[in-house]
């Protein structure tokens, strides 16, 4: 009865009370072995079925009457047509007329979704002509007028019983090929083994090819288990499959194009997870061109399109591409007709384009309307909530709110654990995120064992020679320079060099990121020299960016003043001093490490040209605070206090 039924957020159905179920402790209620709890006749008068009431054996077909009497409490009085029919057939007073299956009485549910004739009124020609034709109702009144001038409806009903004939193939096949899958994760045809989700979409893939026969029944299976690889960060299946979707679409002209304009999508964000930018931009243009050219338009697909292409060049860290793509994607998706689960997603990666521009104020708030949307109507999209909680995480880090961000971190993970148990490649994205922030906030331990945890799943979803999994094993080699470690961090960030080198450029942003992490290092180890050259290369390479990445150009000035300062040019250091602490003022919170970091700098260099009063006045309350915090063991508090006893004591 309704009363015994919960729907949670999710919208997933809950039984509260299973009264005639088979008790598992026959001997707790004094049952012999073969009897059950239908002995206790245990119903509700209205929901139970005859036979039930009758005290005689119950089978799921009195699962199916009780069901078919729910249903028509709950729905009232739309309980009319072909929904009375599917009710009534489940209501019958004898239990062989009813379905015969839960799986049956759901095939006609789907089938009255689809507007497809219902198994529930099998036979009645009459019944089934008239769907057809409200399904096709242009096509019907345009072919019937002509064909009645000739020889009545006989033409109709040929027309109407081919394409039934046509569905019924398509459903058959589309059942033999769940069958299949379905009886490859069951252990007894697997010698007790009980496949992975990817196994099963890989004997899925297989079976598509070598039993699927039609071809639209092809491209809907195909779509489908597309979005599953793409769903489990596995962007090289599914770009494969997606490829072959886009041929099939690609004969079928005007009439594919709305579909081929979100497979071009998608592949574009399949190449750029995978680190294959140039592909990635080449398919993302071609899904915004077939978007475009839809008639009648469709904001809805455009908005995708323009997303995905947005998105596409965000991994490649060319934000001024980005941008206007993501502000119209956004622009296009409210009220477009896309679902809150889809437009939450746009936001979301607007958000993160946004916050690379260091526009945080704008992206926390598309974040927050992201999560937002995304939770809206009681029904939570997990994936997206918990990659929209991971990148206000990493925004609130930006922000210097490290508490905040931990706790973001920390709750998208929990998410995404829950989502993906056999892991994914947000999840490592998550957790290398979480590990910066507990290394900024110097607990090294905890980090480093965070960081080893994302490079496997790195490893495992995209590859050795990954730039994601190379930027991972630097910010690891800053937590290593941080413990003291620094021929371990040495090591690690040469290799994230050549990484990079091979992979995005040594002109891009993740080389030259890598890059001042090694200057940054190469001071500490007493090798200046070797910093300044490295440090100017990163800063030039930073401001040829388009747009140029305030926080690395500003922090990139600071560690080059120190290298200056390091080896015995302060007088140098003034100007890039001067620029990186205007950046980052702009940027980042007062409190913020890399704040302090540029104070003294600056400080320094005016010192050293005899400006020792102003110098003082921004190394003095950055000293007293690290004094006072007991952080004299790292390396930075300890050069403070050199370069307060040097310059100001």
């Amino acid at each position: 009865k309704p009363s015994n039924i919960l729907v949670t957020g999710e919208g997933h159905p809950k039984l509260l009370d299973f009264g005639i179920a088979k008790t598992l402790d026959e001997a707790e209620w004094g049952m012999g072995e073969e009897q059950t709890a239908t002995a206790f006749r245990a119903a509700t008068p209205g929901y139970a079925s005859p036979e039930q009431l009758r005290g005689e054996a119950l089978t799921t077909a009195t699962d199916i009457y009780s069901l078919g009497v729910v249903a028509r409490k709950v729905l009232g009085e739309r309980v009319k047509g072909d929904l009375a029919a599917i009710v009534g057939r489940a209501t019958r007073e004898e239990a062989g007329e009813r379905y015969p299956s839960a799986a049956a009485l759901a095939g006609d549910l789907e089938r009255y979704l689809e507007g497809l004739p219902l198994e529930a009124r099998q036979g009645q020609l009459r019944y089934i002509a008239a769907k057809y034709v409200k399904r096709h109702k242009a096509a019907v009144v345009a072919a019937g007028v002509a064909v009645a001038l000739a020889v009545g409806f006989t033409g109709l009903t040929v027309v109407q019983k081919r394409q039934i004939a046509r569905e019924q193939q398509r459903a058959e096949e589309v059942a033999r090929f769940l069958r299949g899958l379905f009886q490859a994760s069951d252990p007894a045809f697997n010698l007790g083994a009980i496949p992975s989700t990817r196994e099963l979409l890989d004997r899925g893939a297989q079976r598509i090819q070598d039993e699927v026969e039609d071809e639209e029944t092809r491209l809907a299976l195909m779509e489908t288990m597309a979005g599953a690889y793409s769903g489990l960060g596995l962007y090289e299946k599914s770009n494969g499959m997606y490829e072959e979707i886009a041929g099939l679409l690609e004969k079928r002209g005007q009439e594919g194009a709305g579909r081929l304009a979100r497979v071009y999508a998608e592949m574009a964000e399949g190449a750029a997870q995978l680190g294959r930018y140039e592909e990635a931009a080449k398919w993302g243009e071609r899904g915004v061109t077939a978007a475009r050219s839809l008639n009648p338009a469709d904001a809805g697909v455009e908005a995708v399109a323009l997303e995905k292409h947005c998105l596409a060049y965000a991994l490649a860290t060319k934000h001024g591409e980005a941008a206007p793509l993501c502000k119209e994607a956004a622009e296009k998706s409210e009220g477009s007709g896309l679902t809150p689960r889809e437009q939450a997603r746009i936001l979301r990666n607007h958000g993160i384009v946004l916050k690379d521009l260091s526009e945080y104020g704008e992206a926390e708030k598309a974040y927050r309307r992201s999560v937002a949307l995304a939770r809206s109507g009681g029904r939570a999209d997990g994936p997206t909530v918990a990659v929209s909680l991971a990148e206000l995480g990493g925004l609130y880090f930006r922000e210097g709110k490290f508490k905040e961000s931990t706790e973001m971190f920390g709750e998208a993970i929990a998410l995404q654990r829950q989502l993906y148990p056999e892991g994914h490649l947000f999840t490592a994205r998550t957790l290398n995120n979480l590990a910066n922030t507990l290394a900024t906030m110097r607990q090294f331990g905890e980090a480093e064992k965070i960081y080893r945890e994302a490079h496997v799943l790195y490893r495992k979803y995209v590859g050795e020679g990954s730039g994601e999994l190379a930027t991972s094993l630097s910010n690891m080699a800053v937590t290593q320079q941080s413990a003291g470690r620094l021929e371990e961090a040495a090591e690690t960030l040469r290799a994230v060099l050549e990484m990079h080198a091979q992979g995005t450029g040594k002109g891009q942003r993740p080389y030259l990121s890598t890059l001042l992490k090694y200057a940054n290092l190469r001071v500490e180890q007493g090798r200046s020299g070797e910093a300044v050259g490295q440090a100017r290369e990163a800063v030039g390479g930073f401001d040829r960016l388009t747009p140029v990445p305030k926080l690395e150009a500003g922090f990139g000035r600071i560690v080059l003043a120190a290298a200056l300062i390091e080896s015995g040019r302060p007088g140098e250091a003034l100007e890039p001093a001067r620029a990186g602490r205007e950046i980052l003022a702009a940027i980042l919170q007062p409190t913020h490490w890399m704040r302090y970091y540029a104070d003294v700098a600056l400080g320094v260099a005016l010192a050293a040209q005899g400006r020792r009063e102003e110098g003082r006045a921004l190394i003095e309350p950055v000293y007293d605070l690290q004094r006072n915090t007991k952080s004299t063991g790292a390396w930075r508090a300890r050069w403070i206090e050199k370069m307060w006893r040097t310059y100001c004591g």
